[in-house]
């Protein structure tokens, strides 16, 4: 299929024009154009995701806890324990040294809402700012942005990495969009680095595959509360 007619950034199939090439580039890789070939590996279990175009969305999936039967914070756990058993022959996109049982890998509820109450207390202006450590200070319209922000990868260990510049990320969805990207300085062989992380996930699925058959048999078959009586007084 033919997307362009000859001008600059111009989508003859959509019949749209683009402010640069970037964009055009961004348009040409979108589901608009790339078919959702890609399942979410936990979908036997029920993952109710929709299909994605590549393997930076997939990841993506799992950085935003949008996989019913795995969180983040377990991902990047299991991730970093088959990454440290395969050795000399390690996942190239994890950073072995970041051990997630030392460094900080997601804030708990607990401390979502400690921040939150610690934000509400400040008055000096309309802002919601965010106190993590005392050191982040990021400023937010309303409550809910805060906790979006506080519950995202931000403050988490960058424990993923590009092989070719070595640029760290907190998340593996960042991390493999600037591989994706096949920037001139990273020098790498795009398709072989995006096996290597369809294989990590395929590994990580077969890891928590058992707890997320546990965990699916909760979800589709609730406990029935028992109903007491009402007591007399």
């Amino acid at each position: 299929m033919v997307y362009h007619d000859g001008r600059d950034n111009f989508c003859r199939e959509c019949d749209r024009s683009f402010i640069n090439a970037n964009a055009f580039k961004q348009h040409l890789q979108s589901s608009t154009h790339q078919p959702r070939n890609i399942k979410c590996p936990f979908k036997h279990l029920g993952c109710k995701s929709k299909d994605f175009i590549s393997i930076p969305a997939l990841a993506r999936h799992f950085d935003a806890s949008g996989c019913t039967f795995i969180t983040r914070r377990r991902f990047n756990k299991i991730a970093y324990d088959l990454n440290q058993a395969r050795d000399l022959n390690q996942y190239s996109v994890i950073e072995p040294d970041v051990d997630p049982r030392n460094r900080k890998m997601g804030i708990t509820k607990y401390l979502v809402h400690f921040y939150t109450m610690g934000a509400a207390q400040n008055e000096e202006d309309d802002f919601w700012t965010c106190t993590y450590e005392g050191a982040c200070g990021a400023k937010f319209a309303d409550k809910d942005r805060l906790k979006a922000h506080l519950k995202s990868p931000t403050h988490e260990a960058l424990m993923y990495r590009c092989p070719g510049c070595d640029k760290r990320f907190p998340n593996l969805g960042s991390a493999c969009s600037h591989i994706a990207e096949d920037l001139q300085g990273c020098n790498l062989n795009v398709g072989a680095e995006m096996r290597q992380v369809r294989e990590l996930i395929t590994a990580i699925t077969q890891r928590q595959d058992s707890r997320a058959r546990s965990l699916e048999r909760r979800i589709v078959f609730p406990p029935r509360r028992l109903r007491l009586p009402p007591t007399r007084s």
